[in-house]
């Protein structure tokens, strides 16, 4: 029996250092004793992003105790994301653990050639960012685990909450790749509907509110995919759409707490949890090879019951939702809302 160690490696290009969970409870190590690091980056600190690499701890220091842990975020500046990368490919941990897309992204680029393990979390498209050529399967050194959003039952609360919902706003960073590939989707599931998405791209923080100045009285709903910029600036967005009652929906149930009206989304601690379950799998083997991508398809039903009322919706309605979505029990469809 053994307690938590841990350690967290400062570097000099980044004044803020991600919390590392220390737990006393004891338990059965791993096999192998071999010493091992784990370094985990991300892009940026967001609620939903600090729950996600709470997972990956809890999972970790209950499995091996001894674990050393590295981790450090980016602050949202891409150049300092290549600079942690490099960094901990210099330090040699034994896996990496990259969270969100431009951390992966600059990850695998910096171990290419090391041979380390690499295992990704809360990538939505890992094809379409070129890091694996195949969902079905990972490399000698890549894998980790998807959340693709499921947009379409999205689209589909938008019209139960209002049947004759026609156009909706959608503010991006066209610099992810990732929320490149969600607005697609979300775009072709909205034209199925015969709804009209209005996209408004932003590259920094100061086009936030901008944006949605720019749509609020143009869209009768606004969404937000799970994008780092601008999940980070949320409120910006939520403020400038209630000066219009306009109802935000998100791929990212942290938001609900931050003022967002809705989300059908996975949970993200949970996202963190089969992160480090995979890890555990991959540190058992010293590869990545044979242990495929993992694919969430497990979404809940989140919603802000406060702005529910604010936009005229019964409780009996917003139960039906919860019923429906997180299948608490067989039910019938919600009655839709008056439009």
């Amino acid at each position: 029996m053994s307690f938590l160690k841990t350690c967290a490696i400062a570097f000099a290009f980044s004044s803020t250092m991600s919390p590392v969970w220390s737990d006393s409870a004891s338990t059965e190590k791993l096999k192998s004793t071999k010493h091992r690091d784990v370094a985990i980056t991300k892009i940026t600190s967001h609620p939903s992003l600090d729950l996600i690499e709470k997972g990956v701890l809890d999972v970790l220091k209950k499995a091996d105790p001894d674990l050393k842990i590295m981790s450090n975020n980016a602050q949202g500046n891409i150049t300092i994301a290549a600079q942690i990368a490099q960094k901990f490919a210099s330090l040699s941990p034994t896996v990496v653990v990259p969270i969100t897309t431009p951390s992966a992204q600059t990850i695998v680029k910096a171990f290419k050639g090391t041979g380390i393990p690499i295992v990704f979390s809360a990538v939505t498209d890992p094809v379409g960012a070129h890091l694996l050529s195949s969902l079905k399967e990972s490399t000698e050194s890549l894998t980790g685990v998807v959340d693709q959003p499921p947009v379409t039952k999205i689209i589909e609360v938008m019209k139960l909450v209002k049947p004759d919902l026609k156009t909706v706003g959608v503010i991006y960073n066209a610099g992810e790749a990732n929320s490149e590939f969600q607005i697609a989707a979300f775009r072709a599931a909205a034209e199925a509907q015969d709804i009209v998405v209005r996209e408004v791209p932003v590259a920094k923080t100061a086009d936030i509110q901008m944006a949605a100045a720019s749509l609020v009285s143009d869209v009768e709903a606004i969404f937000l995919p799970n994008d780092n910029l601008v999940i980070s600036s949320i409120e910006a967005i939520i403020k400038t759409a209630e000066s219009r009652s306009v109802p935000v929906y998100v791929s990212d149930p942290e938001s609900i707490e931050r003022g967002a009206f809705a989300a059908i989304a996975f949970d993200q601690y949970e996202i963190g949890r089969a992160t480090g379950k995979l890890l555990l799998e991959v540190l058992k083997t010293g590869s990545a090879l044979n242990h495929p991508p993992v694919l969430l398809d497990n979404p809940k039903f989140y919603v802000n019951e406060n702005v529910a009322e604010s936009l005229g919706l019964s409780k009996e309605f917003i139960e039906g939702l919860k019923k429906k979505y997180n299948q608490f029990e067989e039910t019938e469809n919600p009655t839709v809302a008056s439009s």
